[in-house]
Formats: structure tokens, C-alpha cells, sequence
């Protein structure tokens, strides 16, 4: 059996991430283009920006069951694929539909990425790389919608969105590929009664000189949660300090979507060139965006564990409303046919608080 060491699991954690953050980031620059290609209306243009999102939360729905049936490894796989697909399909497009089709395409394996490669990452890796892993992902989220603004800003003076969509297709190979050397985890393979080669897959992992990773100990836990968790949902749910929980969790993941930072991902371009500036400008300016999500995503890291979670999201709230206030008012006022003329400091105030705020989250 290929010996799977931390580097490579860092390499694929990586990988994973960044191409989930480069199909979401891509669309804000080639929507510009794109519209003026194929004459977009308002509405389409929120189509071919929608349809990824809609692919994801049936990906998402779908990737829990399938990854438990078919194994995480093989799922990733089959969404590596179904990226490269999505990817050539969008840059092939013809027109309106077909891209909103691809887009769509794209959104199921994006939707399967953002769960199954983590939940790969955090089954296979040792215990000491499990925090770190969990961070690297988040961090190459946000390094892929920087990657996705850089080839946008590459490519703009060409307005060459075909290649800016289907460059998407370069890394999926590469986690393709790479999978193939990667062995299935230990969870699914004990729960499938492989005991034998999960104990293989766990002593290839293991840190020298770790308990806590021996592989009886691993599969003795990995047992006793398999028995906790055998009533499902239902059984879960009825533990009176389960809910509380949930409704928070669920509460959080909702409202930082709610908040408005998809609006400057996905239309950042679009609302620099509605107050003036050219296209090419306005994807130039989001580097900005980009290059602060970063810089204030490894900020988070690095001081969410002396600061604390609970004062970091409150702070992260506060400025995401101020910043979002500002941009809404700048946005107006500028838009007026009377405006002195156009000014950028807006969005990048808010994109720098996005990363208090999630820290964390891979949506």
C-alpha cells in the first residue's frame, strides 16, 4: 500500500479547497464578458451566477449518503470529474443556457467537495494534523478565489472568459490523478467490515511514536461512534442538548450567507463598472478584494484561539454591517447621473471582514 505521509494530505486538502474557491470566484470577472457576448439580461445573468449554487445544495444534499455508500475516495473522484465536465462544458458554451447547464453541472461537484473532501481530510489524517488541516482548508478557499480574480485580471484586457471558466478544469485533473494514490478511509472501511485493511491505512498514517493514533485504539473508536450513531437523526435529536446546538449551527451557517458576501464575490466587477469604471478596471480593483480576504482569512487563524470564537464573530458582524452599509450607500449615491465619479474604497472594507466572521467555514 502507497504510504500516505502529511504532505500529501496537506497537497490534497489544498487542492480540494482551491478548486471549490476558484468555480466560485471565476464567474465574477466572465460575467462581464459573458454578458456582453450573449446579451444577457438581468435575469440571466443572475441564472448563469445561480446555477452553481443550486448544483451545490443538491451535491450537498446528495454527497452524505453516496459517500457512505460508495466510499469517500470514490466520491471525490467522481466529483474531480464532473468538475473537469462542468469546467470544459461552461468554456464551450454556445450560449445563455448551455453555460447555466454547465454552471450547474459544476455546482453538484462543488457541493460534494465542500463536504466529502473534508470529511476525507478529517478521517484520514493523524490526530496532531486534523486542527491544521481544518484551517488549511478555509485558507485555500479564500487562496482560490485570489487565484480566480488573478487569471479574471490576466485575461481581462483579452475579455477571454472561455479560458478564464475552463482553466478551472487544470486542477481537477491534477486531484484526479492524485486520488488515485490516495487509499479509501478508515471509518468507511471498518464500517464496511474491512477491518484489516483499515488497520493497514491507519499504520501508514500514523505519526511515529503516537498512542493515540495505535491502529486497535483507532478502530475501537471508530466502532464505538458507528454504535452511537446507529439510532440516525432521530435517535440524536431526541438528546435535549443536541437541539440548542443545531439551531445555533444552522442559524450561523444561514445568516452568513444572508449577510451579502456572496454579493461581493460573485458582483464586485459588476458594481465597480454600474458607477463608472470599465471592465477591465473594475476586475482589476477586485484584486484588492481578493488579496485582503487572505491576508485578514490567515489573520484569523493565527489569533482566533487567544482571541476566542464568540468575540471574533461579533466583531466580524459589526463590520461586515458597517462595511455593507457603506458599499450600499456608496453604490447609490454614486450610481446617480450626477455623481462627481466613481470611487472603489467600498468593497474592499468589506471583503477585509469577511474572514472574522467565517473562520472556519468552507461555503
Amino acid at each position: 500500500m502507497t504510504q500516505v505521509n502529511g504532505r500529501k494530505i496537506f497537497f490534497f486538502g489544498a487542492l480540494g479547497g482551491l478548486l471549490f474557491g476558484y468555480d466560485t470566484g471565476v464567474i465574477s470577472g466572465a460575467i462581464l464578458f459573458v454578458t456582453k457576448d450573449f446579451g444577457l439580461s438581468p435575469f440571466m445573468q443572475g441564472a448563469v451566477v445561480a446555477a452553481l449554487l443550486l448544483g451545490a445544495m443538491l451535491g450537498a444534499a446528495c454527497a452524505g449518503p453516496l459517500s457512505d455508500r460508495m466510499g469517500r475516495k470514490r466520491l471525490i473522484m467522481i466529483a474531480a470529474i464532473v468538475f473537469t465536465i462542468g469546467a470544459l462544458g461552461a468554456a464551450a458554451a454556445p450560449s445563455a443556457w448551455p453555460l447555466v447547464i454547465a454552471r450547474f453541472v459544476i455546482g453538484t461537484a462543488v457541493g460534494s467537495a465542500a463536504l466529502v473532501v473534508p470529511l476525507y481530510l478529517s478521517e484520514i489524517a493523524p490526530t496532531e494534523l486534523r486542527g491544521r488541516i481544518a484551517s488549511l482548508n478555509q485558507l485555500m478557499i479564500v487562496v482560490g478565489i485570489l487565484a480566480a480574480f488573478i487569471v479574471n485580471a490576466i485575461l481581462a484586457s483579452s475579455g477571454d472568459w472561455r479560458l478564464m471558466l475552463g482553466l478551472a478544469a487544470v486542477p481537477s485533473l491534477i486531484l484526479l490523478a492524485g486520488m488515485f494514490s490516495m487509499p479509501e478511509t478508515p471509518r468507511f472501511l471498518v464500517h464496511h467490515g474491512e477491518e484489516e485493511e483499515a488497520r493497514e491505512v491507519l499504520e501508514d498514517v500514523r505519526q511515529e511514536g503516537s498512542d493515540e493514533d495505535h491502529p486497535d485504539r483507532k478502530i475501537e473508536e471508530i466502532r464505538d461512534v458507528d454504535e452511537e450513531e446507529a439510532g440516525g437523526l432521530r435517535v440524536l435529536l431526541s438528546e435535549s442538548w443536541v437541539r440548542p446546538a443545531l439551531v445555533v449551527a444552522i442559524g450561523l451557517a444561514v445568516f452568513q450567507q444572508l449577510i451579502g458576501i456572496n454579493t461581493i464575490i460573485y458582483y464586485a466587477p459588476t458594481t465597480l463598472t454600474s458607477v463608472g469604471f470599465k471592465p477591465e478596471d473594475a476586475i482589476y480593483l477586485n484584486l484588492i478584494i481578493g488579496v485582503l480576504n487572505v491576508v485578514m482569512t490567515i489573520v484569523a487563524i493565527r489569533i482566533i484561539d487567544r482571541v476566542g470564537r464568540k468575540p471574533m464573530l461579533l466583531a466580524g458582524l459589526v463590520g461586515m454591517v458597517l462595511s455593507l452599509a457603506v458599499l450600499g450607500i456608496a453604490s447609490e449615491v454614486l450610481a446617480k447621473p450626477n455623481s462627481p465619479g466613481p470611487a472603489s474604497p467600498a468593497l474592499p472594507v468589506s471583503a477585509a471582514t469577511r474572514p472574522t466572521l467565517w473562520p472556519g467555514c468552507r461555503c
